[in-house]
């Protein structure tokens, strides 16, 4: 409205420009379709509430899940997913830690070997109600020493990590022992047949049969036969077999490496679905 005088006031028919409220209605419309959103933590809520998965520590299961990977959902919000993958050994010890797992029936075709291993849950309940807060690394190293002496013993000496020099007081998973028979498993091939030609022993074509070989020698002559350097060495063992062997460790870390990869494929899908506009949801992206 325009004042043309004390007395009398005009009107004046405004101009507008309909194609810069066209492309603001546009803009607008694109942010809703297209735009990236935040989420929030809480999505790991519906993640894990989803009917799919179940935990060998029940709910306290699904906590301790969240709270390993609530960071993770912050820096994706904080910069582009891409740049914040979620880390494979990162999420191994969330799982590790949190007992987490996929229900038979929502099984991706990558993890349909555990179908046919009943006893890998029986060990992974054990190891995580056993075992928690160990990082990747600590756990390969064990599954790795395992591994040596066919899921009989491991050995931890003063070179290790903080957490494997105190693993007995980490974890009540394992005990230690003064066995010979843990000791010449440790050895290698060559260190062993040097043993049994010095004690006239013939040495057998594999090490478990070498030290079996050995084992019916006086232990006192063995002893000071040992490598420097591996004679101190503390030997230890899992206290329930039945729970879980050597073996069942070796399986474990098996599966979770691959259950880490299918479960952050799933993970990252579920949140990107939650990031992106309508129109991705609608087209599935």
């Amino acid at each position: 409205m325009r004042k043309i005088s004390p007395n009398k006031v005009d009107s004046v028919d405004p101009e507008y420009n309909l194609v810069e409220v066209f492309s603001i209605l546009r803009d607008h419309a694109n942010r809703k379709l297209w735009g990236v959103r935040k989420v929030p933590p809480t999505i790991l809520d519906h993640f894990l509430l989803s009917g799919r998965f179940n935990s060998v520590l029940g709910l306290e299961g699904f906590k301790i899940f969240k709270d390993k990977l609530r960071e993770v959902v912050k820096s994706v919000n904080a910069d582009d997913f891409g740049a914040n993958y979620i880390n494979l050994d990162e999420m191994f010890e969330a799982l590790l830690d949190s007992g987490v797992y996929y229900l038979d029936e929502y099984l991706p075709d990558e993890l349909a070997e555990l179908r046919s291993d009943g006893r890998w849950l029986t060990a992974y309940r054990y190891i995580a109600n056993n075992f928690s807060h160990i990082g990747y690394r600590d756990f390969r190293t064990i599954v790795m020493r395992f591994n040596d002496t066919d899921g009989y013993s491991f050995y931890v000496d003063t070179s290790d990590s903080e957490f494997l020099r105190h693993v007995t007081e980490n974890s009540s998973l394992f005990r230690e022992v003064v066995d010979l028979k843990a000791a010449l498993l440790q050895l290698g091939m060559k260190e062993l047949r040097e043993i049994a030609i010095h004690l006239g022993v013939a040495p057998a074509k594999s090490i478990a049969d070498t030290v079996e070989r050995l084992l019916h020698e006086d232990p006192e002559k063995i002893g000071p036969l040992l490598p420097a350097g591996k004679s101190d060495r503390r030997q230890l063992v899992i206290i329930d077999q039945e729970l879980a062997t050597g073996g069942d460790l070796s399986r474990v870390d098996k599966y979770l490496r691959s259950l880490s990869k299918v479960m952050r494929n799933d993970l990252v899908a579920f949140i990107n679905k939650s990031r992106f506009g309508s129109l991705y949801r609608a087209q599935g992206v």
